[in-house]
């Protein structure tokens, strides 16, 4: 059986094995922490698949825990492999009797007057039969251990657990570089397991209501067996780790269970009636983009993913009553809340796990990921190159069945719009689907199928956007047709992101030379922080908006939205794209006046009023 310990605090797996002679300490966890051996009369140690080891010091009386228990005994020095620590029959030979459970993997024996249970870490695959057969005959300079099996026998859970302790992996396989493990050696803390609530800090969380606001009092959900059986445990694990406690509140909101991706159950609370009266917190959450974009030239990406996040923050007492939840069982509240080189990487990820430890926060290491050349986040898969959408979220799209409801149609157009900055056109190609969300309007008709069929294949298309370089200049090339707008802001020749925009009734009778202005003014806005303070360029096919701040009368509506641009450092290049005949006549003819440039978007008149 399996277990977790430490050895001056530092944790390890443990192997109760009682196939094992003697006891056995891993030689690499001895150096690590400097710990004091002893020469021993060299002698040979059978291991399990028959061969032998040479076993010449041990560590005497060496102190250690297993599960909050203190313990004291001899070890032979021998390498182990991912095993700490394996404990044999020398020392279960002085525990008395043991009552052993293999089916529920725990121990129970006695131990200085208190009764211990120790849980060992399930695993679905056991050493062989074989193995556990193989001769027993030792004479007296051998002994006999059974180690080295470690890869046959963990389950994934345990596996991941081996992983944290060492040697140190990357979650894509990759060997760690000596630095980086020595600097998570050096945080092991931080990757543990919570063994208490967590300490009151200054940003405790506090739930303001609205002046007047009534308790929220709700009936539960009606659960299944099988749920309620779920719910049970996870109060039980919650009241155990001092998480929640019973309630006597007025407040009561229902939870509710939703599946994870691996088919187990997350708990959650349905807060929606309590949010309503509660006095929003005007602290923003940066977007994606705005993430995204501080990323230029890193080439290492480590993330940290906190242990049950929300557990680790404490409520304000007098709040704590607010958070009150209901379940079959009775009422329960909660008093927590529910560019760089390697070294500079190195560096900065030091600083954020201090701060981590400093503030006992603990993060889950089978969720994090260290020194890695690419990471997925939010949805997004970062690397040196660029940004891409996460292939798990492009197949989901290009999987999604033809929307018969509005609620359907809502998901897609959600799922989709989040990568919206990734496709030319967006707001052109969806117009059609969003005409459908109006108020009984879900008329599905071959317009939509036709914009639903192009998002789709728009998504399996989508390239990789390149991250802002601050160093270099900025292109934004616009354009606009007789329904919508749409821009795209590049660097050295790459895209950056795309933005697009259906226009409404008011702006469909205006000229196309006012229309792409309008797109102009619109891209400029939307990518204001990255061009303010430096000098970009603009490209259009529309060549007549090159002396558009030169005209020397203007209309409102233009004087409006060239007032827009004001203040920016920029050139306006004409873009010889789509033929643009009109355009091309009326900057060969600038002398006219403004009045011409009112009509260029008609085209063909425009082109017989100029001749």
């Amino acid at each position: 059986m399996k277990v977790m310990g430490t050895v001056k605090k530092q944790p390890l797996v443990v192997l109760i094995d009682s196939g094992s002679t003697h006891n056995f300490i891993n030689m690499e966890l001895i150096k690590r922490l400097g710990l004091k051996i002893e020469h021993a009369k060299p002698i040979q140690v059978v291991v399990a698949d028959g061969s032998k080891v040479a076993v010449d010091s041990s560590c005497r009386q060496l102190s250690w825990k297993l599960q909050d228990y203190d313990f004291k005994a001899d070890f032979l020095v021998m390498p182990l492999g991912n095993y700490g620590v394996v404990l044999g029959i020398q020392w279960l030979s002085t525990l008395g009797d043991i009552c052993w459970n293999f089916k529920q993997l725990t121990m129970q024996f006695a131990w200085n007057g208190r009764s211990v249970t120790l849980h060992g870490l399930h695993q679905k695959v056991i050493m062989s039969g074989q193995e556990k057969q193989r001769s027993l005959k030792v004479n007296q300079n051998s002994m006999l251990v059974q180690v080295n099996t470690v890869q046959a026998v963990c389950s994934q859970e345990t596996e991941m657990e081996l992983k944290m302790l060492w040697p140190i992996e990357l979650r894509n396989s990759e060997a760690v570089p000596a630095d980086m493990s020595k600097l998570l050696q050096e945080f092991y803390d931080v990757f543990e397991e919570p063994k208490s609530i967590p300490p009151k800090r200054s940003f405790d969380h506090k739930i303001d209501l609205q002046e007047g606001a009534q308790p929220v009092n709700l009936r539960p959900y009606r659960y299944g067996p099988q749920q309620k059986d779920v719910i049970e445990a996870m109060i039980k694990e919650m009241l155990n780790n001092q998480v929640i406690r019973p309630s006597f509140s007025p407040f009561a909101s229902p939870i509710v269970l939703v599946k994870k991706k691996d088919n187990t159950w997350r708990f959650c609370v349905d807060y929606r009636k309590l949010n309503q009266l509660t006095v929003k917190n005007k602290f923003l959450i940066p977007v994606i983009e705005e993430l995204l974009d501080e990323l230029y030239g890193a080439k290492y990406f480590s993330k940290l993913d906190l242990r049950s996040g929300y557990h680790q923050i404490r409520m304000k007492p007098e709040d704590i009553h607010k958070t009150a939840f209901r379940t079959h069982e009775g009422l329960y509240e909660f008093i927590v809340m529910a560019l760089w080189t390697w070294q500079d990487h190195l560096k900065h990820l030091r600083e954020v796990l201090y701060l981590l430890r400093k503030n006992v926060l603990f993060a889950k290491k089978s969720k994090c990921t260290f020194g890695s050349q690419q990471v997925e986040y939010l949805g997004h898969i970062i690397s040196l190159k660029g940004v891409t959408a996460d292939p798990k979220k492009i197949q989901a799209m290009e999987n999604w069945p033809r929307p018969s409801t509005t609620k359907a149609l809502r998901g897609f157009l959600g799922l989709t719009g989040y990568y919206r900055r990734f496709i030319r056109d967006f707001g052109k190609i969806s117009r059609p689907l969003n005409t459908l969300l109006r108020k009984n309007a879900f008329q599905w008709d071959a317009a939509a199928e036709e914009a639903f069929m192009i998002l789709k294949s728009k998504m399996t298309q989508a390239p990789v956007l390149a991250l802002p370089d601050y160093s270099s200049s900025f292109v934004i090339e616009t354009d606009a047709s007789g329904v919508g707008i749409g821009a795209v802001l590049l660097q050295h020749g790459h895209p950056l992101a795309f933005i697009s925009k259906a226009l409404g009734p008011k702006h469909l009778s205006l000229s196309t030379y006012e229309k792409e202005l309008i797109a102009i003014v619109y891209a400029v806005n939307k990518w204001k922080q990255y061009l303010l303070g430096k000098h970009f360029t603009i490209k259009t096919d529309h060549q007549s908006l090159k002396y558009a701040l030169e005209q020397k009368e203007c209309n409102p509506v233009l004087q409006k939205w060239l007032s827009k641009l004001m203040g920016l450092d920029y050139e306006i290049v004409y873009r010889k794209g789509k033929e643009n005949v009109a355009a091309d006549a009326l900057s060969r003819r600038k002398e006219m006046g403004p009045t011409a440039l009112f009509v260029t978007g008609y085209k063909e008149k425009t082109l017989r009023l100029i001749k």
